[in-house]
Protein backbone atom coordinates (compact mmCIF):
# COMPACT_ATOMS: atom_id res chain seq x y z
CA UNK A 1 0.00 0.00 0.00
CA UNK A 2 1.38 3.64 -1.28
CA UNK A 3 1.54 6.46 0.71
CA UNK A 4 1.42 10.12 0.22
CA UNK A 5 4.32 11.52 1.61
CA UNK A 6 3.67 14.81 0.96
CA UNK A 7 0.55 14.71 3.14
CA UNK A 8 1.40 15.04 6.68
CA UNK A 9 -0.47 12.07 8.89
CA UNK A 10 -1.43 12.13 12.39
CA UNK A 11 -1.86 8.62 12.83
CA UNK A 12 0.77 5.82 11.47
CA UNK A 13 -1.04 3.11 8.80
CA UNK A 14 -3.10 0.47 10.83
CA UNK A 15 -1.76 -3.01 10.29
CA UNK A 16 -4.71 -4.71 10.33
CA UNK A 17 -3.63 -7.76 8.37
CA UNK A 18 -0.97 -8.21 11.00
CA UNK A 19 -3.59 -9.09 13.60
CA UNK A 20 -3.03 -5.16 15.35
CA UNK A 21 -3.34 -2.07 15.04
CA UNK A 22 -1.26 1.21 15.90
CA UNK A 23 -3.27 4.43 17.26
CA UNK A 24 -3.26 6.84 19.81
CA UNK A 25 -4.60 7.21 23.35
CA UNK A 26 -4.73 10.30 25.19
CA UNK A 27 -4.91 9.99 29.21
CA UNK A 28 -4.03 12.60 32.10
CA UNK A 29 -2.44 9.66 33.43
CA UNK A 30 0.16 7.32 32.77
CA UNK A 31 -1.20 5.07 35.18
CA UNK A 32 -1.86 1.49 33.55
CA UNK A 33 -5.38 0.80 34.58
CA UNK A 34 -5.91 4.30 32.82
CA UNK A 35 -3.82 3.68 29.65
CA UNK A 36 -5.66 -0.10 29.80
CA UNK A 37 -9.37 1.79 29.80
CA UNK A 38 -8.93 4.13 26.96
CA UNK A 39 -7.09 1.56 24.70
CA UNK A 40 -9.59 -1.55 25.01
CA UNK A 41 -12.14 1.42 25.57
CA UNK A 42 -12.97 -1.46 28.40
CA UNK A 43 -15.18 -0.04 32.32
CA UNK A 44 -13.45 0.96 35.26
CA UNK A 45 -14.15 -2.27 36.79
CA UNK A 46 -13.48 -4.39 34.23
CA UNK A 47 -9.88 -3.36 34.48
CA UNK A 48 -10.19 -3.74 38.05
CA UNK A 49 -11.90 -6.90 37.80
CA UNK A 50 -8.70 -8.63 35.72
CA UNK A 51 -6.43 -7.20 37.85
CA UNK A 52 -7.78 -8.59 41.38
CA UNK A 53 -8.54 -11.85 39.08
CA UNK A 54 -4.47 -11.48 38.70
CA UNK A 55 -4.86 -11.92 34.94
CA UNK A 56 -3.10 -8.50 34.26
CA UNK A 57 0.71 -8.90 32.83
CA UNK A 58 3.04 -6.21 32.69
CA UNK A 59 6.35 -7.60 30.63
CA UNK A 60 5.15 -10.69 31.05
CA UNK A 61 5.16 -10.35 35.08
CA UNK A 62 1.86 -10.14 37.43
CA UNK A 63 1.31 -6.69 38.29
CA UNK A 64 1.35 -6.29 41.81
CA UNK A 65 -0.03 -2.58 42.40
CA UNK A 66 -2.85 -0.67 40.84
CA UNK A 67 -1.22 2.55 40.64
CA UNK A 68 2.05 1.46 38.26
CA UNK A 69 2.96 3.31 35.31
CA UNK A 70 4.06 2.66 31.98
CA UNK A 71 6.54 3.38 30.10
CA UNK A 72 7.80 3.06 26.23
CA UNK A 73 8.36 -0.42 25.04
CA UNK A 74 6.27 -1.57 27.95
CA UNK A 75 4.29 -5.13 26.70
CA UNK A 76 0.90 -5.22 28.69
CA UNK A 77 -1.22 -8.78 28.95
CA UNK A 78 -4.80 -9.44 29.71
CA UNK A 79 -5.26 -13.43 30.13
CA UNK A 80 -8.35 -13.71 28.63
CA UNK A 81 -7.81 -17.86 28.77
CA UNK A 82 -5.43 -20.50 29.79
CA UNK A 83 -5.67 -24.08 28.19
CA UNK A 84 -3.01 -26.75 28.52
CA UNK A 85 -1.07 -25.93 25.29
CA UNK A 86 -1.37 -21.99 25.20
CA UNK A 87 -2.90 -18.74 26.48
CA UNK A 88 -5.41 -16.25 25.40
CA UNK A 89 -4.32 -12.67 25.66
CA UNK A 90 -5.64 -8.82 24.51
CA UNK A 91 -2.40 -7.27 24.22
CA UNK A 92 -1.08 -3.57 24.06
CA UNK A 93 2.35 -2.21 23.44
CA UNK A 94 3.52 0.88 24.42
CA UNK A 95 5.52 2.30 21.36
CA UNK A 96 5.54 6.46 22.15
CA UNK A 97 5.32 8.54 25.10
CA UNK A 98 4.47 12.23 24.81
CA UNK A 99 3.59 15.02 27.20
CA UNK A 100 1.01 17.61 25.67
CA UNK A 101 1.36 21.46 26.57
CA UNK A 102 -2.20 20.93 28.85
CA UNK A 103 -0.47 18.23 30.64
CA UNK A 104 -2.43 15.63 28.44
CA UNK A 105 -0.07 12.53 27.61
CA UNK A 106 -0.45 11.11 23.86
CA UNK A 107 0.57 7.72 23.91
CA UNK A 108 1.04 5.78 20.78
CA UNK A 109 0.28 1.95 20.98
CA UNK A 110 -0.21 -1.29 19.46
CA UNK A 111 -2.85 -3.37 20.22
CA UNK A 112 -3.93 -6.97 19.51
CA UNK A 113 -7.42 -7.40 20.20
CA UNK A 114 -7.08 -11.69 20.20
CA UNK A 115 -4.04 -13.10 20.27
CA UNK A 116 -2.92 -16.68 20.92
CA UNK A 117 0.28 -17.08 22.74
CA UNK A 118 1.82 -20.92 23.58
CA UNK A 119 2.18 -21.47 27.24
CA UNK A 120 5.67 -21.92 29.27
CA UNK A 121 4.81 -24.39 31.60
Amino acid sequence: MEYDVTVPREFPPNLEHLGYKDHRVIVDSARLLKVLRHAFHMSASDVKNFFFAANLRLNHDRVEKRSQKVKKGDVIDLVLEVTESEVKVKRLEILDFNENDDNRIEIWVRKWKFLKLPRKL
